[in-house]
């Protein structure tokens, strides 16, 4: 028996199909715009709508390569719009987060005010934007990128609709010698309406 709570998911498509299922039941089109290498689809091979894959990196072999800052998709195109950053902070010009993500230099918080004028520009009224945003700490500052991102969707003609928590099958390990703080477990999912 599942004791987890609906709002909680360890799965990236968990959280898609959800509020997606929820908030966009007839969506047709989606853009991913930060498609990557398609990670955070695995696990759910049948969307029930058309998915472009767009990204600024041909690795994952993107329908199209495009930049989210500049998205090469008429106005009101799309039905939901699917935006997963890179959720670091300060990796420097010459890293290579900065070299397959052109913004990764930028944090979340910084990009999206950007990000949101072309999500507002992209989506069809009432359309759902989807995105997966980390908090971090940082040079021993805490950064709550999520407030941020609400703060910018709001300010931008969308409405928080939900959330979903994503959280880790294991803790952190790797180069992470000590937890600088408790959400480095988890990320969210947030879905915004575009409002008009």
């Amino acid at each position: 028996m599942n004791t987890r709570p609906l709002s909680v998911c360890t799965k990236d498509h968990e959280a898609l199909r959800a509020l997606t299922e929820i908030h966009a039941p007839k969506a047709k089109l989606l853009l991913d715009c930060t498609w990557g290498k398609g990670g955070i689809w695995r696990g759910w091979s049948d969307p029930p709508f058309h998915i472009i894959k767009s990204d600024i990196d041909p690795y994952g072999k993107p329908d199209l390569l495009a930049d989210y800052f500049n998205l090469p998709f008429l106005a009101e195109t799309a039905d939901v719009l699917v935006w997963d950053p890179p959720h670091l902070e300060d990796v420097g010009k010459n890293s290579l987060m900065a070299k397959y993500n052109g913004h990764a230099t930028l944090s979340v918080s910084a990009s999206a005010p950007w990000f949101i004028m072309q999500a507002r520009r992209v989506l069809r009224p009432g359309g759902l934007l989807l995105t997966k945003i980390a908090d971090s700490v940082h040079r021993g500052l805490f950064s709550m990128a999520h407030t941020d991102v609400c703060f910018s969707a709001s300010g931008g003609g969308f409405t928080v609709v939900d959330c979903m928590i994503r959280v880790r099958k294991s803790s952190p390990n790797g180069n992470w010698k000590r937890i600088l703080h408790v959400r480095s477990a988890h990320s969210y999912w947030m879905a915004f309406k575009k409002m008009y």
